[in-house]
């Protein structure tokens, strides 16, 4: 079975009857945790602690994957004032691993933190390091300055002369778009190509992407690793190809908590160059340090209050995705295939046509089936932005009532930028 983390855990940390009815599903079987690091840290003692239960108990196994261990069995014998679990019972899949990344040379981190760059410094700085018949990915952390840097290196190359081609990747493009930019890169990596991808945190995880270099924009040490990952990978591109860390004004400060920015800026403002068979001895410091400060709060009081004592209120307090309220899905029909998903959509809800025979369990399955396809044309916009902008509600293409806001074929040209996807008006 496939699913989510999202799903994972908010099946096991919740009151709803009908979602405990599936965690009997659990006993006996093995259960990937692939990038167990984007738990957050203030959740990783309840997982922790749950994932040791769970196996205790149901004969459950889990194997956890990813390439900063963040620690969790450690967090979890914490909350649960023991120290047995993560020596006696867990299982070091690669043992030789210590020997294994003493080896790797395949990249290594550059700070560049004595001051912060605006964008223009930063073009100015790529240009100085980058080499033109290289590949390089630029990860940001916002999507407005992602389609700054976008916009002035582009300019930048056009006034050099330097017809590198340069593409753009984040969730402000449709994940149609996204498939294509990741396809079209990657081709070009494949056959050696000089290219340049400008991204945001989208590129982290999941993405098999082979770059020769990489800029960072300042971000907690998980997170640079994930992005040293998008480089090298293969060892094929020579030894201790550079990953520049820098710092984009304050862009940080509104994505990452402030204590892991300072760990982190702390850790690397020791070294000059940090290579890789570094990497896991700092991550190991930064999850020691982090360790070092206790027990978050809301892990406490969900374990506390919520399992021991079987409050079910107060289970539901643990969320993975924070309150997405203020974000609306926004519909973009910007081509021929997104009208016919959108009309097929309104047909099956108003029982028009062929669908007018089909039971309510048949349109059911049927509308699941419309809307995985929809999403290829779906983008999430932050409210205010979505009423700034004017959109109009999905109720208006034909009266089907939907939470989805709209972007008509008539206003694409006004609202979507086929390269840089939703404009901020």
């Amino acid at each position: 079975m496939l699913t989510t983390f999202v799903q994972l855990f908010q099946s096991i940390f919740t009151g709803r009857n009908s979602a405990l009815k599936k965690l009997n599903k659990l006993a006996g079987s093995i259960v990937i945790l692939d990038e167990v690091q984007a738990i957050p840290e203030k959740y990783m003692p309840l997982v922790g602690a749950t994932l040791q239960k769970i196996s205790e108990y149901y004969g459950t196994r889990f194997i956890l994957m990813t390439a900063t261990q963040p620690k969790i069995l450690e967090f979890g014998d914490r909350l649960l004032n023991s120290h047995e679990y993560s020596s006696k019972k867990t299982i070091d899949l690669f043992p030789s691993s210590e020997t294994y990344f003493a080896q790797l040379k395949r990249t290594k981190f550059v700070p560049v933190l004595e001051e912060e760059m605006n964008t223009d410094k930063f073009v100015e700085f790529f240009i100085e390091k980058w080499n033109p018949l290289k590949s390089a990915v630029i990860v940001v952390n916002t999507i407005k300055r992602s389609i700054e840097v976008y916009y002035a290196l582009k300019s930048e190359l056009k006034g050099r002369g330097i017809d590198t081609p340069v593409y753009y990747l984040s969730t402000n493009i449709i994940p149609k778009k996204r498939m294509s930019v990741i396809q079209e890169v990657d081709k070009l990596l494949r056959a050696n190509k000089s290219v340049i991808l400008v991204s945001t945190q989208t590129i982290e995880a999941g993405v098999d992407l082979d770059f020769d270099m990489a800029f960072r924009d300042f971000a907690p040490l998980d997170s640079l690793v994930q992005t040293a990952g998008r480089v090298n990978r293969n060892s094929k591109k020579g030894e201790h190809l550079p990953v520049y860390i820098v710092k984009l004004d304050r862009d940080s400060d509104y994505i990452y908590y402030l204590f892991n920015r300072k760990l982190t800026m702390n850790l690397l403002r020791k070294y000059k160059e940090i290579y890789e068979w570094q990497y896991n001895k700092i991550v190991d410091r930064y999850y020691d340090k982090i360790l070092s400060l206790g027990i978050p709060q809301e892990s406490k009081n969900i374990w506390n209050e919520g399992i021991l004592k079987l409050d079910f209120n107060k289970i539901p307090e643990f969320k993975l995705i924070e309150d997405l309220s203020f974000i609306c899905d926004v519909y973009v029909e910007k081509d021929e295939n997104a009208t016919i998903l959108a009309n097929e959509y309104e047909n099956i809800i108003l029982k028009r046509g062929d669908y007018a025979h089909y039971n309510s369990f048949e349109r059911k399955a049927l509308l699941r089936n419309i809307t995985a396809k929809m999403n290829d044309y779906i983008i999430q916009v932050k409210e205010r932005k979505v009423e700034s902008n004017l959109l109009q509600n999905f109720e208006i293409r034909n009266g089907v009532q939907s939470s989805l806001r709209w972007i008509s074929p008539k206003d694409v040209s006004k609202l979507y930028d086929e390269e840089t996807g939703f404009k901020f008006v």
